[in-house]
């Protein structure tokens, strides 16, 4: 799974039930924004378009909260068919897993306390399976 110049991410908030993993999904389209050359990141209630995409090629990351095989706060992170999917245990799994992705993306946890840079990529490519 790639995202990189040209694709659209599509972040799917149709399994999240919270608030603040809401919240958390907005900082990582803005780190998406910030640190990959898209076209755009875009939120989706799971009811995709293609018309919508404009051309560009729409790569979806799939937030679920709350599965059930994964232990308290814990979270997954997997690529599959091109589709990244970050799934927590509960609220705070789930907010874990969103900011790692943070994370592979070249973004501090301290970039917003201490100044820290975001770090530009070309392409952000996850292993699928």
């Amino acid at each position: 799974m790639k995202i990189g110049s040209g694709d659209i991410a599509v972040i799917d908030l149709k399994n999240v039930k919270t608030e603040a993993v809401g919240i958390a999904a907005g900082a990582l389209r803005k780190d998406i924004l910030d640190t990959l050359p898209v076209v755009d990141a875009v939120f989706s209630d799971g009811n995709e378009n293609e018309a919508r995409f404009h051309g560009a090629h729409p790569v979806f990351i799939r937030i679920f909260e709350g599965a059930p095989h994964l232990p308290f706060e814990g979270y997954e992170i997997n690529a599959l068919n091109e589709e990244l999917i970050i799934s927590g245990a509960d609220r705070r799994g789930t907010i874990y897993g969103i900011y790692t992705v943070s994370e592979m993306l070249g973004v501090s946890p301290w970039h917003f306390f201490a100044d820290v840079p975001k770090k530009k990529k070309a392409v952000f490519m996850i292993r699928e399976g």
